[in-house]
């Protein structure tokens, strides 16, 4: 017996091999975005569509170290967090992405509110526009969004595009682009990106195991911005200090570190998931996502339940019948 893994130039190729019948085993890269499509050429591709849980949920980042320091000192400032946080229509999301399958999120405030989000953005010196009605910032210059994507599975471009015009309908100019994954992260290092949909945020992983979010968070650049990370891995001797209001994210992960006792744990997790919640570090548009599993018809003991991901760590029980 023989394990191949194939890769695709990109994930929209995915699709038409499960359709083809070339693969015997499908997880991360698919999406419930093609629900509708697997499920009717199930027998034709010689597949199986089963429903599980995805374990973790999109974020939408920022690169809190931008070079551009107009723009970084208006990302810092919570206040126009916030405003992007109400001006992103999650039912629109869950029903346009996820055809229902999904969630409002808890780890970020879920609220809907777009004249909220103006008022917010008026009052911390974005009230002013230029001829074609963008929000200009204090220096004059057009208030700009680029959202970069990877685009690793196939609701991240869908997800890309609500976004954008989310908060193009709150005056911001927003524009997405997808950036091969290697130029992504190579952008990333050297601080060049703005806001980024380019991997996932793995909340069961760490509500399973609170130790696991110094993998998961901290020490992803893409997560906290190339400058938070040399502050936080060199123990504040280089990189850009966080603002007070970012400082428990980091803090509360080392102080967790010293607990002796499984309850002192779970205060520290429940403290930090309050941090990223309060500071609103990330943006979670939506949680408890269900995905589509793709197995071979013939593949056998596959799971029926629970999370995806099981099943990808359990092919010793699985077989050909």
């Amino acid at each position: 017996d023989t394990i191949r893994a194939d890769t695709v130039t990109t994930v929209d190729m995915l699709p038409m091999k499960i359709l083809g019948g070339e693969v015997d085993f499908a997880r991360q890269a698919v999406s419930i975005t093609e629900i509708p499509l697997y499920k009717e050429n199930e027998e034709r591709g010689g597949y199986r569509v089963k429903l599980l849980k995805f374990h973790c949920p999109i974020p939408i980042t920022f690169n809190y170290s931008n070079p551009d320091l107009a723009w970084r000192e208006i990302i810092w400032n919570p206040e126009f967090r916030e405003a992007l946080n109400l001006a992103i229509n999650r039912e629109e999301i869950i029903d346009a992405v996820y055809h229902g399958f999904a969630s409002p999120s808890r780890i970020t405030p879920s609220e809907y509110d777009p004249a909220k989000a103006n008022q917010l953005l008026d009052s911390i010196g974005l009230d002013k526009r230029d001829a074609e009605g963008w929000r200009l910032r204090p220096d004059g210059e057009r208030m700009e969004i680029l959202l970069e994507t990877n685009a690793p599975a196939t609701d991240f471009i869908p997800t890309c595009e609500l976004l954008v015009e989310n908060w193009r309908d709150v005056g911001i100019h927003t524009t997405m682009k997808y950036v091969d994954g290697a130029l992504l992260s190579s952008r990333i290092m050297a601080g060049e990106t703005e806001v980024l949909l380019s991997t996932w945020f793995d909340l069961p992983v760490i509500e399973g195991n609170p130790y696991m979010i110094d993998w998961v968070v901290l020490n992803d650049v893409g997560k906290i911005s190339i400058g938070f990370y040399e502050w936080y891995t060199s123990f504040g001797e280089d990189g850009i200090e966080p603002p007070d209001d970012f400082k428990p994210v980091f803090e509360l992960y080392r102080e967790m570190r010293t607990a002796t006792s499984a309850e002192e744990i779970e205060m520290y997790l429940n403290e930090w998931k309050k941090a990223i919640y309060d500071s609103l570090f990330l943006l979670v548009p939506v949680e408890d996502v269900m995905i589509p599993l793709i197995v071979n018809e013939n593949l056998k003991n596959v799971p029926d339940k629970g999370y995806q991901i099981i099943a990808n760590f359990a092919g010793e029980a699985l077989f050909y019948e």
